[in-house]
């Protein structure tokens, strides 16, 4: 039989393999603030199981993998959100970086 050809192009923003795994959607990622590579199933938020959309399973593990950088941040405790300038302050890369290259 001829091999399948992939149908989606994989997230450049996104580390770690998406894969299907009896129709469901799964992440295997070592996610920040982790010390070893694990499964996951990219549920969405009041879903019981694991979706069977791409584009639904890349979102949820967008979600996961910026929840994960926040959690593991070092100065999480003393972080107060009240505008979009004290979110620029805090971020490890900067936002004025990314909007200055493209």
């Amino acid at each position: 039989m001829a091999q399948k050809t992939r149908k989606h192009k994989r997230p450049a923003d996104l580390p770690g393999a998406i894969y299907l795994n009896k129709n469901r959607y799964w992440w295997k990622v070592q996610l920040p603030g982790e010390t070893k590579l694990k499964a996951r199933p990219l549920k969405p938020v009041g879903s019981q199981y694991a979706t069977g959309n791409y584009d639904v399973a890349c979102e949820v593990a967008r979600n996961l993998w910026e929840m994960a950088i926040y959690k593991a941040h070092p100065k999480k405790d003393q972080i107060s959100v009240s505008n979009i300038a004290s979110l620029i302050s805090i971020s490890p890369n900067g936002c004025y970086a990314r909007s200055r290259a493209g």
